[in-house]
C-alpha cells in the first residue's frame, strides 16, 4: 500500500516540476521578442537587397582594408613572352623570346623594338655561321636601378657555340642604359684593367690579341656584381660557354681629388703629381715610410700582409715583386708627404685606373682581389 507521506512527497515534486516548465517558456518567449526579425529570415534562398545597399556585411566579414601579415597585392608582371615561326631563313627555330607588356609604361614599345632588333641580328649570326638550328632563352634580372634582359641563343652549326645579349633599362622610366651608367662612376677603364690582367695571367686560355669593346658587350647588375659577358669563343678557342667577367660592388675602391691637392710643378708637360698616401690609402693600401722612401702594403687580412711597392725620393725606380719601372718623374718628398706621377696607378699599382672629368676632378679606381 502507498503510504500517505509518499503521495505527498509526489505531489510536491509533480508541483515542481510544472513550475520549471512555465519558467523555461517563460524565458523562451523573452528572448524571442529580444531577437531582431531578420533573425527569423531564410539564409539559404535569395535576398533582396537594395542597390544602394553597399555597406551590408556581416559579422564575419573582415574589414575591406583588412590583410594577413605579410600579404599585399602583387602587381601584374610586365614580362611575357611570344613565339617565333618554327623555320625562318633556312633555320629551325626552337624556344621564345621576351615581350614586354603595356603593364611596364609608355617605354614598353621601344624597349620591344630592341629586342626584336637583337633577335633579328642572332638569326643573321646564325646563318653566317651556316647554322641548322637556334634556340633562344632569356632571364630577367632586376635591381631598383636597373633592369636586364639577357638573351641567349644557342647556335647548332658545324661547332656548337653560345651568343649572349641584353637589354638594360631603367625600371621606373624605360630609358636605355649603358655599362658606364650601372655605378655612379665610370667602371669600364677598371672592367678593361680587369680583363688585360686576366689574359696577361691566362695567355693560354685567350687569344693573342683579341679586340673587343666593353661597350658593346652584354651585361647585367644584381645587388652585389657587376657582370660583364661575353660570346663562347669570342676571347678563346677553348670550348667554355658564355665567359663571365664578375665585378663584385663590395670589392670596388674609389676616391677622388682636385687639382689643388696636385703637387705644383713648372713641368713642360704638365705632369700631374698625386700624393700617395691620401689615395693610395683611400683605394684600401696601408702607406709607410721607409728610409728615404716609403712602401705601399695590402693587407688582406690581420695574419696576410703583402709589400705592393716599394720607392725611393728622388730615383726613378717603382718596385714591385715582380719588375722595376721608371715612370715620367721620380717620387718626390714636400714636407713629409710623398707624390708620384699619376701614372703610378696604372702602370704600378695592380688593378686600378684613373679618369678625369671636365672639371678637372681626377677620380682613382682600385679592386681588390
Amino acid at each position: 500500500m502507498v503510504k500517505c507521506k509518499d503521495i505527498k512527497r509526489m505531489e510536491v515534486n509533480v508541483l515542481g516540476y510544472n513550475v520549471r516548465k512555465k519558467l523555461v517558456c517563460v524565458i523562451l518567449v523573452l528572448c524571442m521578442a529580444a531577437l531582431p526579425l531578420s533573425a527569423f529570415a531564410d539564409t539559404n534562398g535569395p535576398t533582396d537587397v537594395a542597390d544602394d545597399a553597399t555597406d551590408y556585411v556581416t559579422d564575419d566579414m573582415p574589414p575591406c582594408d583588412w590583410l594577413c601579415p605579410g600579404d599585399s597585392t602583387p602587381e601584374e608582371d610586365w614580362l611575357t613572352t611570344k613565339e617565333l615561326p618554327p623555320r625562318q631563313m633556312g633555320l629551325n627555330i626552337l624556344g621564345d623570346i621576351p615581350m614586354v607588356t603595356d603593364v611596364f609604361g609608355e617605354s614598353y614599345v621601344l624597349i620591344n623594338q630592341r629586342i626584336d632588333d637583337i633577335t633579328n641580328a642572332l638569326i643573321s649570326e646564325a646563318r653566317r655561321m651556316r647554322a641548322r638550328s637556334i634556340t633562344f632563352s632569356h632571364e630577367r634580372i632586376e635591381t631598383p636601378d636597373m633592369a636586364s634582359i639577357l638573351i641567349r641563343a644557342s647556335v647548332s652549326s658545324a661547332i656548337y657555340s653560345t651568343l649572349v645579349r641584353s637589354v638594360n633599362f631603367c625600371p621606373h622610366t624605360g630609358d636605355f642604359l649603358t655599362l658606364r651608367d650601372a655605378m655612379e662612376f665610370d667602371i669600364v677603364p677598371l672592367a678593361n684593367r680587369m680583363l688585360a690582367e686576366r689574359m696577361r695571367r691566362s695567355p693560354e686560355s685567350f687569344y693573342a690579341a683579341p679586340s673587343v669593346s666593353l661597350d658593346e658587350q652584354a651585361f647585367f647588375v644584381n645587388h652585389n656584381s657587376i657582370v660583364i659577358l661575353f660570346d663562347e669563343f669570342q676571347l678563346s678557342s677553348v670550348v667554355s660557354g658564355v665567359f663571365s667577367l664578375e665585378l663584385r660592388k663590395a670589392n670596388i675602391r674609389t676616391v677622388s681629388i682636385s687639382t689643388g691637392q696636385l703637387l705644383e710643378n713648372d713641368h713642360a708637360y704638365n705632369l700631374m703629381m698625386v700624393p700617395l698616401r691620401y689615395v693610395a690609402e683611400n683605394l684600401g693600401y696601408d702607406v709607410s715610410r721607409r728610409r728615404g722612401g716609403a712602401n705601399i702594403w695590402w693587407r688582406a687580412s690581420a695574419s696576410n700582409v703583402q709589400l705592393i711597392a716599394w720607392m725611393y725620393w728622388g730615383i726613378n725606380e717603382y718596385h714591385t715583386q715582380n719588375m722595376t719601372q721608371s715612370l715620367e718623374a721620380p717620387p718626390y718628398n714636400q714636407h713629409g708627404v710623398t707624390y708620384v706621377p699619376i701614372t703610378f696607378f696604372e702602370q704600378v699599382l695592380p688593378l686600378s685606373v684613373y679618369s678625369i672629368d671636365s672639371f678637372g676632378t681626377i677620380t682613382f679606381l682600385a679592386y681588390s682581389m
